[in-house]
């Protein structure tokens, strides 16, 4: 269970039947309005991730901050759901969420220190003759 799926079981109710089948509601929230917009806010956190692989690939700064902000709140739901839930597989969510959240405030950090020359180097594979970009991981 993550952030996400524990707003879905405050909409739908958490026993996995229907509400048309017993004929009552065991959603927690009810009201049209409140789910209505809890639902839009799940579409908007799908830019974060897009925002985020753009930027990296094209070394954009600003987009890169869109996937932070994302990750910090993606965090903070983690960090409440391990809080509220006695699971450990909740808590160890809530400790790769924060790595991965460290991994990208690093990343953001360090194109803020180079300049728009190095970026541009950065992006063109070919301009350090012999050398063969590669990928890396830490």
């Amino acid at each position: 269970m993550n952030a996400m799926s524990a707003v879905r079981a405050l909409i739908d109710g958490n026993n996995g039947s229907s509400a048309s089948d017993s004929g009552q509601s065991h959603a927690l929230i009810q009201d049209p309005t409140i789910i209505t917009l809890l639902q839009l806010f799940h579409v908007l956190l799908i830019a974060g991730p897009i925002c985020g692989y753009i930027g990296a690939t094209r070394l954009n700064r600003n987009l890169v901050m869109v996937y932070l902000v994302f990750c910090f709140i993606k965090t903070f739901f983690e960090g409440l759901l391990a809080i509220l839930t006695p699971y450990l597989w909740s808590i160890l969510v809530a400790i790769i969420q924060i790595w991965v959240t460290r991994i990208v405030y690093s990343f953001w950090s360090a194109l803020g220190r180079l300049t728009p020359d190095r970026l541009q180097q950065l992006l063109d594979p070919t301009a350090i003759g012999g050398f063969a970009p590669r990928a890396v991981y830490w």
